[in-house]
């Protein structure tokens, strides 16, 4: 993909990504919590292992590599409760696959165009995850990962979707991965270097 593709995505999706940041601040399910805590630490897991720091950290940045592109849209002055407001939106192409990872807070994705399985644990690692499970997804699907399970994305088509984290009450959450190897292996790391 070009970064002339990724300069279309922000000048004709800006209502989308709007669109995007609206669904997410309006009808939010709550967790239950199940009682995790949210500064778990996977540092006992030999499966896990903290990931290098996010590469998206300055607002509206952009990187590709073979498996599409991440762009961050991130409206200047947005904050809620001094948290800076932001959403990916990202690209991946058709038999891509992307994060094998896991989160300390809800992730949150809407499927703009596309179709995606998403296999993740039956369980959040801090109640012992095991067992896989696969479901497909497509256009206009809303997808909340629960903090401390680990994701794995297959891209069926070629697929835009957004992306953010949050909190058992909806505010914003700072971005945090660690790899979660039986998943990570499973993405071609030559996929991974950046273009």
């Amino acid at each position: 993909m070009s970064s002339s593709f990724c300069g279309i995505i922000i000048a004709s999706s800006s209502s989308f990504v709007l669109f995007a940041m609206m669904i997410f601040t309006r009808g939010r399910r709550r967790s239950d919590a199940n009682g995790v805590d949210t500064f778990f630490t996977y540092e006992n897991n030999e499966n896990v292992k903290e990931a290098p720091p996010a590469s998206l950290s300055n607002a509206n940045a952009v990187f590709t590599d073979q498996r599409g592109s991440y762009l961050r849209f991130a409206p200047e002055g947005g904050k809620n409760d001094d948290a800076d407001l932001y959403v990916n939106v990202v690209f991946s192409k058709r038999d891509s696959k992307r994060s094998g990872d896991v989160h300390k807070c809800w992730q949150v994705n809407y499927i703009a165009f596309g179709k995606v399985l998403l296999t993740t644990l039956k369980k959040p690692l801090v109640a012992g995850g095991t067992g896989e499970r696969t479901i497909e997804y497509g256009k206009d699907d809303v997808i909340r990962i629960p903090p401390h399970v680990p994701h794995l994305y297959e891209f069926k088509e070629d697929t835009i979707f957004t992306e953010k984290w949050e909190h058992d009450d909806g505010s914003p959450c700072e971005f945090k991965a660690w790899l979660y190897t039986p998943f990570r292996e499973r993405i071609d790391a030559a996929s991974l270097v950046r273009t």
